[in-house]
């Protein structure tokens, strides 16, 4: 079944599904048949009949065979459909909690939180996130959130994306083992895997020897009759009680155990696909899955029951009295703790395969995209970039080549939309190779940004006093190997007007003259006639009347000489001395300072 699914995948459709559907059924069907037939006989003819219903063990055999196949066919259906189409988020489900262990342990190179939501990349995760499984939905977040400085390993990471929108089957095949691992319900997987894994037991081996004992009670009824049992109860009640102790310890974590499990078994699964571009992934998957098969054996016991009939009931029994759930506990917390790393490696590698297909997904999902070029220069060149956020965006170009670029531009004109566009563009560029625009071109960057500055109240902190603390921090990254990006809008608009001009273009000429890029979105003309010379100008502009708002949110050359502050009171209904005095005073301003 399984190598026809694999060789048959580009061929399958419904027509397919609803032929193995029939095949189940008619198999069922016929089963069943025999089954009343033979009780009929047995009942009316002769007893000996009822040895006929033997037959019903193959029936039932290739039934589950058939029907199993027909599910896998309508899971390849569900797949093909959705390929290419956002899906429903959950967004109660964290997926920080990879990327909260790796960077609390020091890892370097993480978008900082404030350039996380500067960009809204909470919403753009979300909007990218086709994933199937908790480790690929966690590990695309880190993804996100941890931009590469190595052009080959991001020009490899590319072929594999475009590996899975090229080949439909290798995707298939990939995103059904995915599925079977899905989601872990116990949400404690992550945690349970990067912090410190609890150890077995003290009392193990005593465990162990109280197993033995269950045993012998049992097996010393063949030498000593039925006065044997007398030993049976006494050694139940204790085993009883060491199970409830015990249980009260670990069950909670069971789910999670049995998710490791599933992690396990979709490695060795995964670990068999064929691929180019997969190979250093198939090969972790192997050399860390021959590890840790192991562990599956000593988890056999360790599935909670349902207690549908009496079976279960009495398997319950079986596993108290001889302490199977405990002993195998014991025993896979010791084999997790040895192959800890190898658990992780196959955690995030499969994570990793799923981020891709999804990220594949997404592609097949957007109009226009390119693959970034990266160069050793210092340049930014985005061609007709868009956010991927806004539905029916405005698409804008940009060059900086070794200069800042300086935007102004009235309210909502499009300036901080523009931004967060190059912003978001950049992260692209460096994580998931996909820019949502016709070309781009530049350097790798390290991206801090300060856009939604806010009074911190937490800790007492003024807005001004926050986003002072933040543009030093830009400053003190202007050394680094790697060129900063930094993309500020409206600095240190906290303050007074004259402090805030002066103070902001002895700034900006500072770290124009290290190794940053600088994009500044600006309302003071002012600042931007001061540093003509340093920072090449864009602007957006607007038209505003008592009718209505307009903007075009394109960017075009140059330095804005309209400002919309008084239109848009006016446009408000704002009393008509306010507008009309505004509107005075600001001409006779411009008169006197020569603006």
């Amino acid at each position: 079944m399984k190598k026809r699914i694999d060789e048959n995948i580009n061929d399958i459709n419904e027509n397919t599904v609803k032929k193995h559907q029939i095949i189940s059924y008619t198999i069922l069907a016929i089963t069943g048949l025999i089954f009343f037939i033979f009780v009929n006989l047995g009942m009316k003819v002769n007893e000996s009949y009822y040895l006929g219903n033997v037959l019903i063990i193959p029936g039932l055999f290739l039934f589950f065979k058939a029907n199993k196949h027909y599910k896998t066919l309508q899971r390849v259906m569900y797949l093909k459909e959705q390929w290419g189409k956002s899906q429903k988020q959950n967004k109660k489900k964290k997926a920080s909690t990879l990327y909260n262990h790796l960077s609390n342990k020091g890892n370097e190179g993480f978008l900082d939180d404030q350039t996380w939501h500067d960009l809204n990349m909470d919403n753009i995760f979300y909007k990218l996130n086709r994933t199937h499984s908790t480790p690929g939905r966690e590990v695309l977040y880190k993804m996100l959130r941890k931009p590469l400085f190595d052009a080959d390993k991001l020009n490899a990471r590319a072929k594999q994306i475009n590996k899975f929108q090229e080949n439909e089957s290798l995707r298939i095949r990939t995103q059904l083992i995915l599925m079977n691992l899905g989601i872990d319900s116990s949400f404690n997987a992550t945690d349970f895997l990067w912090e410190e894994v609890p150890k077995p037991s003290k009392f193990r081996y005593i465990f162990l020897l109280m197993s033995i004992l269950a045993i012998a009670a049992i097996g010393q009824i063949f030498f000593t009759g039925i006065k044997g049992a007398i030993l049976i109860l006494p050694v139940y009640l204790i085993n009883l009680f060491v199970h409830n102790y015990m249980s009260r310890r670990y069950s909670h974590k069971i789910p999670t155990i049995s998710y490791i499990n599933a992690i396990i078994n979709s490695g060795i699964d995964m670990s068999k696909i064929k691929s180019d571009e997969l190979v250093e992934h198939v090969d972790i998957l192997k050399e860390c899955t021959n590890k840790t098969k192991k562990i599956l054996k000593k988890t056999i016991f360790l599935k909670k029951q349902l207690y549908n009939d009496i079976t279960d009931i009495m398997y319950e029994y079986f596993k108290i009295f001889f302490l199977l759930e405990v002993n195998s506990f014991n025993a896979a917390i010791s084999d997790i703790n040895k192959n800890i790393n190898e658990i992780r490696n196959i955690y995030l590698t499969l994570g990793e395969i799923d981020a891709l297909q999804s990220i594949a997904s997404y592609r097949t999902d957007i109009e226009n995209y390119c693959e970034p070029e990266f160069n050793d220069n210092k340049v930014l060149h985005i061609e007709e970039g868009v956010n991927p956020l806004i539905e029916k965006p405005v698409a804008n170009s940009i060059d900086i080549n070794q200069k800042g670029i300086l935007i102004t531009g009235s309210n909502m004109a499009g300036k901080s939309t523009f931004l967060r566009t190059v912003g978001v563009n950049v992260v692209f560029a460096q994580t998931i190779c996909t820019c949502l625009a016709s070309k781009y071109r530049g350097k790798l960057y390290n991206i801090l940004t300060s856009i939604s500055q806010t009074d911190d109240l937490t800790k007492g902190k003024s807005f001004y006093f926050t986003e002072s603390e933040r543009i030093r921090r830009m400053i003190e990254l202007s050394n680094r190997e790697y060129p900063t990006l930094c993309i500020v809008d409206e600095m240190l608009s906290g303050t007074n007007s004259m402090e805030r001009v002066n103070a902001s273009e002895e700034i900006l000429r500072y770290m124009i003259k290290r190794n940053v890029l600088v994009i500044v979105a600006t309302h003071d003309l002012d600042l931007a006639k001061r540093l003509y010379n340093d920072y090449k100008c864009y602007y957006f502009n607007d038209n505003v009347t008592k009718e209505g708002l307009d903007f075009d949110y394109s960017i075009k050359e140059g330095i804005a000489v309209t400002s919309n502050a008084i239109k848009l009171l006016d446009y408000l209904g704002y009393p008509e001395e306010i507008v009309a005095k505004a509107k005075e005073k600001v001409a006779h301003n411009m008169e006197r300072f020569g603006s």
